[in-house]
């Protein structure tokens, strides 16, 4: 008889690890002493972003100037985009990219997009006269095995 309650002495087998979710963060830009720096926006007690406050050294700060920022992990690899002057707007950005990264944890969606194609380019069109389209495409040719695939 096993000695878990209800159970068997049989180990469960591994079920495969969950991949960490990533979370957005809501960062703003802001001067401190001469230099721009990236600092962390605060957030009331009901989750709504406030206005221009940021956490410095752990302590509330208001800064009126800079602009928000979201940064997440995905992949092991950081990324930031451009949140926007408004904070509200910011807030809403960053809520709506935990939704992706959650979705995508759970298997609902891809993030990854894969490159385009090179073969699938369009060709360039004539510029003048024949003489400019061979030479156009002349340099086309040349780049297209440039791009990655």
């Amino acid at each position: 008889m096993g000695d878990s309650v209800g159970g068997s002495d049989k180990e469960l087998p591994e079920s495969p690890a969950m991949p960490k979710i990533g979370t957005a963060k809501l960062l703003k830009k802001i001067k401190v002493r001469d230099t721009w720096k990236l600092a962390p926006a605060w957030f009331d007690s009901k989750g709504r972003v406030r206005r221009d406050h940021v956490e410095i050294d752990g302590k509330d700060e208001v800064h009126a100037e800079g602009s928000y920022y979201l940064e997440w992990w995905s992949g092991g690899a950081r990324s930031r985009e451009a949140g926007g002057p408004e904070a509200f707007v910011a807030a809403e950005r960053a809520h709506r990219k935990q939704a992706e990264l959650s979705a995508a944890r759970s298997g609902l969606i891809d993030l990854y997009v894969p490159p385009p194609d090179p073969s699938a380019l369009p060709r360039p069109m004539p510029l003048r006269s024949t003489g400019s389209t061979s030479a156009a495409i002349a340099l086309y040719e040349l780049f297209v095995p440039i791009v990655p695939s």
